[in-house]
Parts: structure tokens; sequence; C-alpha cells
């Protein structure tokens, strides 16, 4: 695993895990969790400090896989993000 790799070796990452991979604070990487787990793209774990994949960028995902393989991924990707972002 590089420098700037996040362990996602179990399907979760943590707080320290996200100030290594992006050489951020730990205030910023807080703030930066705390509204991609509002937002619903990140979602705390079992684990204390530990967070998954949430909902949003799970459909997200799924929408860029699905149309990238019936349409190709460079035209549809900036679609589905947007309208991921839009989503209340």
């Amino acid at each position: 695993m590089g420098s700037n790799s996040v362990n996602t070796s179990i399907g979760r990452v943590s707080t320290v895990d996200i100030i290594t991979a992006l050489g951020i604070s730990k205030t910023t990487a807080h703030r930066l969790v705390s509204n991609l787990e509002e937002l619903g793209f990140l979602k705390h774990g079992i684990e204390h400090g530990h967070y998954q994949v949430g909902p949003r960028l799970m459909e997200l995902a799924t929408n860029v896989l699905t149309t990238s393989f019936s349409q190709g991924p460079s035209t549809h990707f900036s679609w589905s993000f947007q309208g991921a972002l839009r989503k209340p």
C-alpha cells in the first residue's frame, strides 16, 4: 500500500486513514467526514471513528457503472454525479 493510499481492505476507513491519505488536519478531516455523512456519502461504521460507504455513494457508483456499461462512462458520469448532488 502506498503512502497516499487509504486502507479499505475491510471496507471501512478511519478518520486517521483520511488524515494520512489526504494530508489534512484532524479538524478538517472531521468536518469533511461530517459533511459527507450528512449528505449520505459516508455512514458511521460499527467501530468508533470508522466509516463506510453510505447509500448515496453506493447509488452514485451503481448509476455510473450501469450507464458506463450501456453508453460509455464519459458522457454519463457527470450527469450521474450532478444528479446525486442535487438530491435532498
